[in-house]
């Protein structure tokens, strides 16, 4: 062996230490929290309904979704729902809630924060969903309930 081959050697091993240290940081690009814009609650605030997953029951007219589409709050805390569709602008919001919950919208990407009020409540919101000529692409419901 030559005086080169020790040194690519230990080159070798101080590149695939250096690329194994980088790899050990931070989580794995495949598990990722979800973004949360600012202002929005924590995640740990919100108890979500397991139901959203996979089932017809977040689907809405035009292909229109809001997720999650269940929401189980706990008095006066937080969570961003989002709101989508094809050819989606921007969505309005009308509920039967009675002023008992907060649908505010964050005018940005389709997100609106749901803020529970100090009352348990059991309602609905139905956001409608326009494209960009205001023409109305369909609407999805969100199921929210204060414990």
């Amino acid at each position: 062996m030559g005086p080169f081959s020790a040194s690519f050697r230990a080159l070798g091993s101080l590149v695939a230490l250096s690329m194994l240290a980088a790899c050990g940081g931070g989580q794995s690009p495949l598990v990722q929290s979800p973004a949360v814009p600012s202002g929005a609650a924590p995640p740990s605030t919100v108890l979500r309904v397991a139901s959203d997953v996979g089932h017809d029951t977040c689907s809405g007219t035009g292909g229109v979704k809001v997720l999650p589409c269940h929401l189980k709050l706990k008095p006066s805390r937080k969570m961003n729902v989002t709101v989508s569709g094809p050819g989606y602008f921007s969505s309005t919001e009308t509920d039967t809630c009675n002023g008992l919950v907060t649908f505010i919208n964050q005018n940005m990407y389709g997100f609106w924060t749901v803020q529970a009020g100090t009352k348990a409540v059991k309602c609905k919101a139905t956001f409608d969903a326009y494209n960009g000529s205001n023409q109305l692409i369909g609407h999805a419901t969100l199921h929210v309930t204060v414990t």
